[in-house]
């Protein structure tokens, strides 16, 4: 697995979807990708750039809640991701 932190989507032009690409380039197919996200608009950009994982860092705990399910309610049939 491979885990993409702030500090390695600053380094990819600020771009979680750079970074995610870049990732998967390097690591092929067998390589599940973790984003960690600092905002609900964050996530959805990793999962869009197919994210296995994405961790919803900082959050309080109703706020993870929340931005899971609207996640799952906007994404869950796009493909399969894990939230943490």
């Amino acid at each position: 697995m491979t885990m993409l932190k702030d500090n390695h989507i600053w380094a990819s032009s600020n771009s979680i979807t750079r970074a995610v690409h870049a990732a998967q380039a390097v690591g092929g197919f067998s390589v599940k990708v973790e984003v960690e996200c600092q905002s609900e608009v964050e996530a959805a950009e990793a999962i869009e750039a197919g994210a296995d994982v994405v961790m919803l860092d900082n959050f309080r705990g109703e706020e993870v809640k929340v931005v899971a399910k609207r996640l799952k309610e906007r994404f869950g049939r796009q493909g399969r991701f894990l939230i943490e």
